[in-house]
Parts: structure tokens; C-alpha cells; sequence
């Protein structure tokens, strides 16, 4: 049965979070408390009258409406803008940033396809990353009121303006379709062009077929990958991921792609955000670092989730090290020991490093498990989070 779906749901979820991170006037809160109130009421309704729980909505606004309904409106500070600066939820509302998407799809099918000159196509790349600092400047935004897809483009657009960057592109997806020509999966129908994309994605990669071609999507920083390493690539396409997997992502944690990466996040608008609306991820890791780590450990980048999750609380990315925290730890029925119990599970991960056994990542050894148990109130907060999660898991039941 198709899901019902609700436009703007996840929009005003995330308007409202960054209103709760950063500031509101009063006037701003309680308008935003109205609709956002008077939003998930309607959802219920028009659910409640289908016969429907919110497990008929897609995941995100499931999750939109969960969190609309948890937010503490009387406790959250405002703020009264005499400063006559612009508080965070009224940044950037005007800012259309449009056919970014369409475009950048257009361009990297002209790049796997050479559609046009390679002088061409960079004068255009260098034409839209004019564009939109043009746009950005005229609307007066800051990166964190961009879509993290527009932050994405804009990164990617400003890399890529490079004519070195731009080469380089091109002769990755040289080797990438060399190495899959010789490695084609054969369960995939042959026929139709291989077009392989370097774009912006938190996937390793994705085969799919499109408009009679066989659309090939890897992260813009592999154009860094050797021949070795884009054969990897092509194992793991072919569908042999444990013998491809823990080349690639060897190839992934190499300087030189995490300056890739680095660079296009600089260039696209870093945004760390760190303060919640009741704990800070990076007070967290302070306390943390010190109880635990004796201060050594180096900060990763944090991030507070954007959906309420009842299950996992907290991950750990080897490649972009970067910890992000479940906002639904962002509340103030929850302890801060609660936030630092998780923080120390997911930097546990960052001490131990990956470590490979048949191909597949060994995270939660037997060493792990001892290591976490040292926290000092491990089964308190272990306790706050099973809580927590089946009180989640209730909701999505209503």
C-alpha cells in the first residue's frame, strides 16, 4: 500500500530545529509553535481518518512529526534580535538556489560521455560556481541556512572550477570504466554506455540503470583512486564486496582523499552544528576526551542528526571522521552522562580504527565490549537508552 505523504513536513521539522539551536524572537517561536502544532495535529487526523498509524508515512516525515510533538516549546530561549542581527530561522528563507541538481546531472553526463570540449564544460562549471556566490551574496546568507544538497553542489562547482581538479575528474573516469569493462557484474544485461558520475553522495557507490545506460555513482573524491584501487571498486560492483571492500576503503582513508573531501566541505560551507537546544556535542566530547582519553584524543567533526531514531543513537564515520549523535538525545528528560555514554561508545571507534576479518569490519570486539564498560555509569545509561528507544518505537505505534 503506497504511503501518505505530506509536503514541506521535513522543512518545517528542520526550520524548527534550527530555530531551537540558534535563536528565535518570541513573536518567531510562537508562530512557529502554531503551525508546527497545528501541522502534526492535522497529520494525525487525516491518518486517524484513513485508518492509519504514522507507520504509513515515509521515514522522514514520520520522523518530522515525532519530533514536532517532543519539542519542549516553553523551554526553549528566545531571543529579542536588538542587535539587529537576523536570527537564524528568518536567514535565508528567500534563497532559491534553482536547477542546481538538474544541472549538475547534466554536466556529469557530458563529463562520462565528452559531450562537449573539456574547455567548454569547465567555462560552464567556472560560469555556475559565479553564479551562486552571486546568489549567495545578493540574499546575504550563511552556509547553514543552505540545503546541505546546495552546500554540496556549491562545494562541488567551486573543486571543480579548478582546471587541474576538472583533468583529474576526467581521468578517473577513464580508469573507472576501464576496470569495470574487464569486471562487468554478470547478472547486469551488457549494452547501453557506462556513464560514471564523481558527484557529491555518502554512498560508496551505486549501479543503476537509466535511460538505456548503466549509471555508475561514486563519491567525487575517488578521483583520486589509482588503477588498484578504481579495480576495487569494480570487484565490489561485480558483487564481490568483501574482496573489493577493505581495498577501497584503505584507498578511502588515504591523505590525499580526505583532502579531497576536506577541500570540496570547505569550499561547499562547513557546518558544524554542535549546540542543541539542550546539550552541546562539543562540551560532550570535552568531558569525554578528558575522563577517558586523557585529553590526546583529537576532535572529529560532530554533528547532531537530523530525524529522531529509535534504535541507533549514535555513528561513527571512519572515512569522514566524523561523529554524529541522534537529536533525539537532545532533550532535556535526557542526562547529559546519557550523551556522554554514547559520544564514548562512537570514539571508541575512532580509538580501535577499522579492523577487517573476511572482508567485513570487526567494530564491537571482544577488546570493545571491555573498553565501553569502563564508562562509570555504563549500565545507567545503558538502561535511558533501552527506555529511550522502546518510548520511540511506542510513538511510531500510535
Amino acid at each position: 500500500m503506497d504511503k501518505i505523504r505530506f509536503r514541506k513536513l521535513v522543512t518545517l521539522a528542520n526550520r524548527v530545529r534550527a530555530a531551537e539551536a540558534g535563536g528565535a524572537s518570541p513573536e518567531e517561536w510562537q508562530t512557529l509553535r502554531n503551525v508546527a502544532q497545528g501541522c502534526a495535529s492535522y497529520v494525525r487526523q487525516v491518518l486517524a481518518d484513513a485508518g492509519h498509524g504514522l507507520d504509513h508515512l515515509p521515514a522522514p516525515s514520520r520522523h518530522a512529526v515525532l519530533y514536532l510533538e517532543g519539542v519542549d516549546w516553553d523551554a526553549v530561549a528566545t531571543v529579542s534580535g536588538r542587535d539587529g542581527r537576523k536570527a537564524p530561522s528568518q536567514m535565508g528563507q528567500g534563497l532559491t538556489l534553482s536547477g542546481l541538481n538538474r544541472w549538475l546531472e547534466s554536466m556529469l553526463d557530458r563529463m562520462a560521455l565528452r559531450q562537449a570540449s573539456v574547455e567548454a564544460m569547465q567555462a560552464e562549471v567556472q560560469r555556475i560556481r559565479d553564479r551562486i556566490e552571486a546568489d549567495i551574496h545578493r540574499h546575504d546568507v550563511e552556509p547553514h541556512n543552505l540545503t546541505r544538497p546546495q552546500r554540496e553542489v556549491r562545494g562541488w562547482a567551486a573543486f571543480m572550477a579548478e582546471p587541474a581538479n576538472f583533468h583529474a575528474a576526467l581521468e578517473a573516469i577513464d580508469r573507472f570504466n576501464a576496470a569495470l569493462k574487464r569486471r562487468w557484474p554478470p547478472t547486469v544485461p551488457t549494452g547501453g554506455a557506462i556513464l560514471v558520475h564523481l558527484r557529491p553522495t555518502r554512498m560508496m557507490y551505486r549501479l543503476r540503470p537509466r535511460r538505456g545506460h548503466h549509471l555508475l555513482t561514486l563519491p567525487t573524491a575517488m578521483l583520486t583512486f589509482d588503477a588498484a584501487a578504481a579495480e576495487a571498486v569494480a570487484v565490489m560492483v561485480r558483487g564481490d564486496r568483501s574482496a573489493g571492500r577493505p581495498a577501497v576503503v584503505e584507498a578511502m582513508m588515504k591523505p590525499q582523499y580526505q583532502a579531497v573531501e576536506s577541500e570540496i566541505e570547505s569550499f561547499g560551507g562547513v557546518f558544524e552544528r554542535v549546540r542543541g537546544s539542550t546539550h552541546d556535542l562539543a562540551e560532550s566530547f570535552d568531558r569525554v576526551n578528558r575522563r577517558y582519553f586523557d585529553g590526546r584524543m583529537k576532535r572529529p567533526a560532530l554533528a547532531w542528526s537530523q530525524v529522531v531514531t529509535g534504535w541507533r543513537f549514535g555513528c561513527y564515520e571512519y572515512v569522514r571522521d566524523r561523529v554524529t549523535i541522534s537529536i533525539t538525545l537532545d532533550a532535556p528528560s535526557v542526562p547529559a552522562y546519557v550523551l556522554d555514554f554514547v559520544m564514548y561508545h562512537e570514539l571508541l571507534h575512532k580509538h580501535f580504527g577499522l579492523r577487517w576479518r573476511n572482508g567485513q569490519n570487526q567494530s564491537h570486539t571482544a577488546e570493545f565490549r571491555r573498553a565501553e564498560r569502563r564508562f562509570e555509569r555504563y549500565k545507567e545509561a545503558d538502561t535511558v537508552l533501552e527506555r529511550l528507544a522502546s518510548a520511540v518505537r511506542d510513538r511510531r505505534r500510535a
